[in-house]
């Protein structure tokens, strides 16, 4: 339930970031698609490495890279139009 919830939530708003940055925006909603699907491969092998290792790491991880990420997006300009 929570993550039909997440995934509702920013599906729609990372698509409209991506439309609002690019001047080509079906070709850069077809590369962030893409670079979505094959990040995914490296993360699940990541994720499956550090499980093994303790199985709190994964959760860790990615709340460490969650807030990178927030600092990056914070970081960009976006024109008002």
């Amino acid at each position: 339930m929570a993550y039909g919830l997440t995934f509702a939530l920013l599906e729609g708003t990372q698509r409209a970031l991506v439309s609002d940055l690019s001047t080509h925006k079906g070709t850069a909603q077809g590369i962030f698609q893409a670079s979505v699907g094959l990040a995914t491969i490296p993360a699940n092998l990541i994720a499956g490495m550090l499980w093994d290792l303790l199985p709190i790491l994964p959760f860790i991880y990615g709340a460490i890279v969650s807030l990178l990420s927030a600092l990056l997006i914070s970081s960009i300009e976006i024109e008002k139009s």
